[in-house]
């Protein structure tokens, strides 16, 4: 009779627990099988020499192969001089905190492989894009040379783009970059599916 008494209680709080296999943020209930390791870390930092961590959430990965079976055009995987394949896969930090840039010279904008982006030098390595919304330009994200010059130009972005009232910001190559539109969807759509009851 002892156990029984006993184990009524931890029945009662297994029950009343939250889902073990989600972690809430905002409004979504985010699937532990998405998230990067750092994201579920309890561990607290008290080093000083470190900022604190105020706004941002948990990064979110997706396989290439997952974003490839709703993005048919993504390519999972290219060719490297040096390693044999490079695998694309999509990392989405979410964010409270939106970064702001504002067009130096319109005029000094360039045109990208990209509608409506135009990229702003910042060095011959780095540049700004902006989205052409309107009359306005629209921060989109960062890019940066991520060959060996004229030999290979490829290169890669941080891109930002809007959750509701947060942000998710990701990398992406060269070779996935015209895609980014349908990546932002199908994040989205991910989020939409994931928002708690």
């Amino acid at each position: 009779m002892k156990q029984l008494i006993i184990l009524t209680p931890l029945l009662l709080i297994a029950a009343c627990s939250p889902n073990t296999s989600t972690i809430k943020w905002d409004k979504y209930c985010l699937p532990k099988a998405y998230l990067t390791p750092a994201s579920l870390s309890t561990a607290s930092s008290n080093d000083s020499n470190f900022d604190k961590n105020t706004g941002y959430g948990p990064s979110i990965f997706f396989e290439g192969k997952e974003l490839h079976k709703h993005i048919s055009a993504f390519k999972v995987t290219s060719p490297s001089h040096s390693t044999g394949n490079i695998y694309h896969h999509i990392q989405v930090n979410l964010s409270n905190n939106k970064i702001i840039k504002h067009v130096l010279n319109i005029e000094d904008l360039r045109h990208s492989d990209m509608e409506n982006i135009k990229f702003e030098d910042q060095s011959p390595y780095h540049w700004v894009a902006y989205d052409k919304a309107g009359s306005d330009y629209l921060y989109w994200g960062d890019c940066m040379l991520d060959g060996h010059g004229e030999t290979d130009p490829s290169y890669r972005c941080t891109h930002q783009f809007n959750i509701g009232d947060t942000v998710g910001t990701y990398t992406i190559k060269d070779e996935n970059i015209l895609l980014h539109q349908k990546i932002d969807e199908f994040i989205l759509n991910k989020l939409n599916t994931w928002q708690c009851k």
